[in-house]
């Protein structure tokens, strides 16, 4: 529709007011007040030349208002249709109270409000929207009679808003790895229509911890492991195959230490000697005895002896020449190392050693005879002894 000329529109309200009583005062000060809202908020040109008209001419109320309500009424519908809300709810508000279409105004304020605030409540089917939803659910003004709902909905919504930047932080939080901090985030949020994200997340963030303590605890197991290999090859080394296959049991079977600790098990009960336990002992000879505990027999043949020597006299006394003979006639000589001098204190708590076969047993002997050769070191009328147990079985 073409605008008509002002001027002429203007002459038109002229001809058509001209015998009209002007209003009063204080009604042109108010329909003046009304003129400049519409100026600064650039509305209809139509309205506006129309309340200019009654003001500047002094108008009669009847007719010149009449025209101006019909335009102004006409005006707030037409933003209602476009979806203008916001501009039918400034416009609705801003109508002076003293015209006659003040009731239909409030009406259509209402139905502004209603449909900004069904516009507002669409916004929130995006989470990504909610903000906006806030800021037009603001917009509708304390008179209308959706104002307390729509405070109610502004403030569920700001719930919302803060569960959605919680939902959000927790996200960037599981991107980041802080699972930790992620589950703490998404235990925060209360909005039943965020619980399904807040519930994956925190899903998400216990599975990744359980992940992390499994690896924590794996790489503890597995550096454990590898020290118990160490230790168990320590004992191996020094032939204490049984407390290193002790050791390397211990040994978790989901670290890569475990396979190479079962092949050193293996190898290490191939090596464990035969033992012999009983109480073998070589009779008493001028205060001088020697008790054989246990004897080991290695898979190489070699023996290993394990003795207590005696000395009930009143001077020192050593032990040497261990000799041991098998049933075959084959002799055998001991040595005890740097472990032991074979230097034996009066005690009568017995000195402790070990004796190891130089050569290894005939794998036909099954019977040994062990004996030591006692040197009375401080005694020149005793200078050799010779104390021997009686047949040892060894197969």
């Amino acid at each position: 529709m073409v605008e008509p000329d002002p001027k002429k529109r203007l002459a038109n309200l002229e001809r058509i007011f001209k015998s009209v009583p002007s209003p009063e005062p204080i009604q042109r000060k108010l329909l003046a007040e009304f003129s400049n809202k519409l100026k600064v908020n650039n509305l209809n040109k139509r309205l506006k030349y129309a309340i200019v008209t009654v003001i500047i001419l002094g108008l009669g109320v009847t007719y010149g208002l009449n025209q101006v309500e019909q335009l102004l009424v006409s005006k707030i519908q037409q933003h209602l249709s476009d979806g203008d809300y916001e501009k039918c709810i400034n416009l609705a508000q801003d109508v002076p109270d003293f015209l006659s279409i003040n009731e239909k105004s409030i009406c259509l304020l209402n139905d502004c409000s209603v449909a900004q605030l069904n516009k507002a409540t669409k916004l929130v089917d995006n989470p990504q929207l909610i903000y906006k939803a806030i800021t037009e659910a603001k917009k509708i003004p304390t008179e209308s009679n959706s104002y307390q709902e729509a405070q109610t909905l502004i403030t569920q919504w700001k719930e919302w808003q803060s569960d959605q930047n919680l939902i959000q932080k927790a996200q960037q939080d599981l991107k980041k790895h802080k699972w930790q901090q992620a589950k703490a985030m998404a235990a925060q949020v209360n909005a039943e229509r965020f619980q399904q994200q807040a519930i994956q997340i925190i899903n998400a963030a216990e599975t990744k911890l359980k992940a992390a303590e499994l690896e924590r605890l794996a790489a503890e197991l597995e550096i454990q492991g590898e020290n118990l290999i160490l230790k168990a090859n320590h004992y191996a080394n020094q032939r204490q195959y049984s407390q290193a296959i002790s050791i390397a049991k211990r040994i978790h079977n989901a670290t890569p230490s475990y396979q190479e600790a079962q092949r050193l098990i293996a190898e290490w009960k191939s090596q464990i000697p035969q033992v012999f336990r009983n109480y073998w002992s070589s009779p008493q000879v001028n205060g001088a005895r020697f008790v054989v505990d246990k004897i080991e027999k290695w898979k190489n043949g070699q023996l290993k002896i394990y003795f207590k020597a005696y000395n009930y006299t009143n001077k020192d006394s050593r032990f040497s020449d261990f000799i041991a003979v098998d049933n075959l006639g084959n002799n055998y000589r001991g040595y005890s190392g740097s472990s032991w001098d074979g230097t034996v204190m009066p005690s009568r708590i017995p000195t402790k050693g070990s004796i190891t076969l130089k050569q290894p047993l005939d794998p036909n002997a099954s019977v040994i005879t062990l004996s030591f050769r006692r040197v009375y070191t401080y005694n020149p009328l005793i200078r050799l002894i010779t104390l021997k147990t009686k047949g040892i079985r060894v197969k």
